[in-house]
């Protein structure tokens, strides 16, 4: 049985996320990168956070206002206001 050809794209992609995943890997090995993550998984799976439902026909619904229609934090938002001015390093 012959293997399947491989797009030298297609490997350069993989090469390219597995030094991503390594990367994260040892990132998360110290202790206050450990914390950081730890804060913002919470805050992502927290329901004062907006997200996106999945409907029960498939189709998903963005859900960004809470009960009184004020806005939920934005995760996205949150990121990319702490990470600003900050290096490639962290």
């Amino acid at each position: 049985m012959r293997g399947r050809r491989v797009d030298t794209r297609d490997a350069q992609v993989l090469a390219d996320l597995r030094e991503r995943y390594l990367q994260l890997l040892k990132y998360r090995e110290q202790p206050p990168h450990r914390a950081e993550l730890r804060g913002l998984i919470d805050m992502a799976m927290d329901d004062t956070t907006a997200s996106w439902w999945l409907d029960s026909d498939g189709s998903w619904t963005r859900h960004h206002l809470d009960a009184s229609g004020q806005p939920l934090n934005d995760i996205q938002e949150y990121l990319i206001r702490t990470r600003q001015g900050r290096g490639a390093d962290g």
